[in-house]
């Protein structure tokens, strides 16, 4: 096996809200969230949360939307630490605070 980094970029194929009983474990007391499909500019395909859309957006826009890789807190832990991982936002939403690449000085 060799080490391989994925594309941070790439478009949107399919994308839901998810809603009733069907939240993951540990997401519950979170707000609605979006979540996708997204095909990377490398051809890998990842599930995901979609971040940065509205509702009317999921169905009319989202499918071919070109979004970008950013890190953000997920969920907090029963002992209080945040967990944080990768969740994707539309291109053309200006994010200062994480973009993925950008975390560590140099």
């Amino acid at each position: 096996m060799e080490r391989y980094e994925c594309s941070r970029q790439g478009t949107v194929v399919v994308a839901w809200q998810q809603i009733g009983m069907m939240r993951l474990l540990g997401y519950a007391d979170l707000p609605q969230r979006y979540v996708g499909i997204v095909r990377l500019d490398d051809g890998v395909h990842v599930e995901t949360e979609l971040i940065g859309i509205s509702d009317e957006e999921v169905n009319e826009h989202v499918p071919g939307l070109r979004v970008r890789m950013v890190l953000r807190k997920i969920k907090r832990e029963s002992n209080g630490n945040w967990c944080y991982g990768y969740k994707f936002m539309p291109l053309d939403i200006t994010d200062e605070i994480s973009p993925v690449g950008k975390l560590l000085p140099d």
